[in-house]
């Protein structure tokens, strides 16, 4: 089934005439008979008694034309959504926390499907400044992992969940685990990013009871990582499926697991529809090696 037959069949219906309805389309009548045709044999129904004098709407075409019409409005809707949320340059301006390069291009390859020609303008600067041009209406949509909560002006929506791993030098007592515990770590202060820099990361982390290093903060996942190489007692939680951890330190699953909400932030003014197609392009599953590194 296609847009279009719907389109067919929804105006000839109004129409009771195949002849107006294809003027209507601006197409031949034969066309629009071959589409009606075709839609019903997939539908295995007759939607029009036809005789040499009318056409009418049988009992199962009069039910198939309300659905048919609510399906070709919220496909409308959608095209305008897309239109208002790319503006009119066809461009998406989004924000992206660390780590999510391959989420992004998925999403965007998804959302292409559909349009083309959509281009994409990312926002520079950490999570917390894409928040707040999100908020000013500067950008379309964040995608961040962690904690965040929708409110006034803008609505969260849960898209995919990762996890945490822990990062620890190959001189950390813990070390040679096969899992580890965030008790186990209780003692041994961690790299976490400031929360001026990733919000949503940080209150994750210390909700979960772990403790950071005052005054040293987490840079990007790389150089954290090269840093940790050189201590005995410091470790760092990164999402898993991150970059590969440098000689002298490996990457341990937590048990329990420690899960990584991901989460697409919207402004509250945009539209349900235009929201859904965002969270369902950029969210689900991504494939992780949690191998022991």
């Amino acid at each position: 089934m296609e847009l279009r037959q719907l389109r067919y069949f929804v105006t000839v219906a109004e129409e009771l005439h195949f002849g107006r309805a294809a003027v209507r389309l601006h197409i031949v009548q034969p066309a629009v008979s071959q589409q009606i045709g075709r839609l019903e044999r997939e539908f295995g129904v007759r939607l029009f008694d036809r005789s040499s004098r009318r056409v009418r709407l049988t009992d199962d075409g009069r039910r198939l034309l309300e659905h048919a019409r609510r399906v070709l409005a919220a496909a409308a809707e959608t095209t305008a959504v897309a239109a208002e949320l790319a503006g009119r340059s066809d461009v998406l301006r989004l924000g992206a926390g660390a780590g999510l390069e391959r989420r992004v291009e998925r999403g965007l390859a998804a959302l292409r499907a559909d349009r083309p020609e959509l281009a994409v303008e990312f926002a520079d600067g950490p999570v917390s400044t894409h928040l707040d041009a999100l908020r000013r209406g500067e950008l379309h949509a964040v995608l961040v992992r962690g904690a965040v909560a929708s409110d006034d002006d803008l609505v969260a929506t849960q898209a995919w969940c990762d996890e945490v791993v822990a990062a620890l030098p190959a001189g950390h007592p813990r070390a040679g685990a096969e899992t580890v515990r965030v008790t186990d770590l209780a003692g041994h202060p961690a790299r976490l990013p400031a929360p001026q820099c990733d919000g949503p990361f940080h209150r994750l982390l210390v909700g979960s009871g772990v403790r950071p290093l005052p005054d040293r903060p987490a840079g990007t996942v790389e150089r954290t990582l090269l840093e940790l190489a050189g201590t005995a007692d410091q470790w760092a939680p990164v999402p898993a499926g991150g970059p590969a951890p440098p000689a002298g330190v490996r990457t341990l699953r937590f048990d329990p697991p420690l899960p990584l909400p991901g989460v697409v932030v919207t402004p509250a003014r945009t539209p349900a529809d235009c929201r859904a197609g965002l969270v369902a392009a950029f969210g689900g599953p991504d494939i992780i090696d949690y191998g022991g590194r």
